[in-house]
C-alpha cells in the first residue's frame, strides 16, 4: 500500500465514522445525542492532548540539525551588515535587535554662510 493509498483508505473510514454518528443521532434524539457528543469531545480532547505532549517531547529530544555553511562560514539564514563610504542613520536590525543611531546629518547639508565683509586690521604697535 502506498501513502495515497493509506489516506483515502484514512479518509473513507472518518468520512464513514461521520455518516454513522450522524444516523445515531437522528435516531437517538437531541438529548441522548448531546450526551453521547459530550463524551466523544473529552476524548477527542485527550487524545489530542496526549499528542501535542508527545510532539513536544520528541522535539525536545531530536538534536537541531545542521544546517549548510555560506561563503565566509556564516551558517545559512544568518545575517551580516557592513556599511562602507558612507553614513548609515537609524539602522534598526531585529532578531536580536540592534539599534544603532548614528549621526545625525541633514539630507542636504547648507554651505556656511559668510559674515560679510571683514573690516580691515587695527594698526600694530
Amino acid at each position: 500500500m502506498t501513502g495515497r493509498d493509506v489516506g483515502v483508505a484514512a479518509l473513507v473510514v472518518a468520512g464513514l465514522g461521520v455518516v454513522g454518528l450522524g444516523v445515531f443521532f437522528a435516531v437517538a434524539g437531541l438529548d441522548d445525542a448531546d450526551k453521547l457528543a459530550s463524551v466523544i469531545g473529552v476524548f477527542v480532547g485527550l487524545v489530542g492532548l496526549g499528542l501535542s505532549v508527545y510532539g513536544i517531547v520528541l522535539a525536545r529530544r531530536s538534536p537541531p540539525l545542521p544546517g549548510p555553511a555560506a561563503p565566509g562560514g556564516a551558517a545559512v539564514g544568518s545575517v551580516h551588515n557592513v556599511f562602507s563610504g558612507g553614513t548609515a542613520r537609524d539602522v534598526y536590525q531585529a532578531g536580536n535587535l540592534t539599534v544603532d543611531r548614528g549621526p545625525a546629518t541633514p539630507p542636504n547639508p547648507t554651505p556656511p554662510v559668510s559674515p560679510g565683509p571683514v573690516p580691515p586690521a587695527p594698526p600694530g604697535p
